[in-house]
């Protein structure tokens, strides 16, 4: 009888992978372990991971050894190294072989110093849309610039996740049913191209429900297999398009990552709004805050409250200059309404006042 894990069927025959994916939390790490694992096969020459558990744990832990050493003279950086190591020591681990892994760890390469620490610029935004026609690629560029969300919870994002919300934006739920689960919101501008690739989808022949993905894979017939956008296909994506307007590299690290340089820009322009609430500003990042005790437990502000602050930051998330204006335009605006209707609270009171004042004359 099979057991049924995900959305892949192992038998009694596969348990070491069994025992290997129920040790794995998250799928964007479930998929990267059993990526390294595969390659460590290839590596060692053995067809099936149960094989590996056959031999002996001398021989194993040499075997583990070369294969560090060897990704080591390939040039792998230190962190591609400890992801390998890290898959092999899930797999040995949930399957009770217990091998030297902290002497192993001792032959990886040398930390350097942390890169891609810094933030897109809107300019560096608009050459990205610039350099794509695809109503897809311009939707999650647009949707990782509104929410500065990360890589993987783009992944799983279903048209059920998306809401309605005033002023022409639009909530996005992110990791649904997790304990990450959190609300993000799309500007007016991310809107209208979220609703174009939406548009195109339905006039290629697609019906889109509720369990859609809502970025679906390349696809010529929007009536064929509906497949999401895989980890795989978002990482390519965006390095395509980076690319062209990085240009030719000279092999250096860039400062600014593919994917956390939108998030560094949008806690960035969050951080520096001296309007936005602080706490709030957390939860938009998807973070549990960390400023107050207990604040992920107590602290639950409705969505209304989120977006709200998230208005705030509107004019400067849009990336085209005239959004950017409308949207400078439409706040100075609303500052204008608050104004009035505060002065009405005042006149109103004054009149209360002078009533009272003038009854107590009489």
């Amino acid at each position: 009888m099979g057991l049924k894990l995900g959305i892949t069927y192992y038998t009694s025959m596969d348990r070491s992978l069994v025992r290997f994916y129920a040790g794995i939390k998250s799928e964007i790490t479930r998929k990267t372990y059993e990526s390294d694992l595969k390659r460590f096969l290839r590596f060692v020459k053995i067809k099936d991971a149960g094989g590996l558990l056959q031999l002996k744990d001398s021989y194993l832990q040499e075997l583990v050894e070369d294969y560090t050493i060897f990704l080591k003279n390939k040039g792998l950086r230190y962190n591609s190294v400890n992801c390998a190591v890290s898959a092999l020591e899930t797999f040995f681990f949930m399957n009770d072989k217990i091998l030297n892994f902290k002497k192993t760890r001792k032959m990886m390469p040398e930390k350097l110093k942390l890169l891609g620490g810094k933030a897109w610029e809107t300019d560096d935004i608009k050459r990205m849309l610039e350099s794509t026609t695809s109503l897809r690629n311009r939707a999650i560029i647009h949707l990782v610039a509104s929410t500065g969300c990360r890589k993987g919870a783009v992944i799983g994002l279903k048209i059920r996740n998306v809401s309605e919300m005033p002023d022409g934006c639009k909530a996005i739920l992110f990791y649904e049913g997790s304990k990450e689960e959190y609300t993000g919101f799309l500007t007016p501008e991310a809107t209208k191209v979220l609703d174009l690739y939406l548009g195109e989808r339905k006039r290629d022949g697609e019906l889109l429900k509720p369990d859609s993905p809502l970025f679906r894979n390349k696809y010529s017939l929007g009536i064929g297999k509906v497949k999401p956008i895989s980890y795989a296909g978002l990482k390519g994506m965006m390095g395509e398009i980076i690319g062209k307007i990085r240009g030719k590299g000279d092999g250096k690290r860039h400062e600014i990552s593919s994917f956390h340089g939108f998030r560094k820009r949008f806690n960035t322009i969050l951080k520096n709004n001296k309007e936005i609430n602080l706490a709030i500003g957390e939860k938009l990042m998807g973070h549990s805050s960390k400023l107050i005790p207990l604040d992920t437990i107590y602290h639950t502000p409705s969505k209304e409250i989120l977006f709200e602050e998230f208005c705030k930051a509107i004019p400067d998330l849009v990336i085209d200059s005239g959004e950017r204006e409308r949207a400078k335009r439409i706040k100075a605006e609303q500052k204008v309404d608050e104004m009035k209707e505060k002065q009405k609270e005042i006149d109103y009171m004054k009149e209360q006042i002078k009533g009272l004042y003038d009854l107590m004359k009489k």
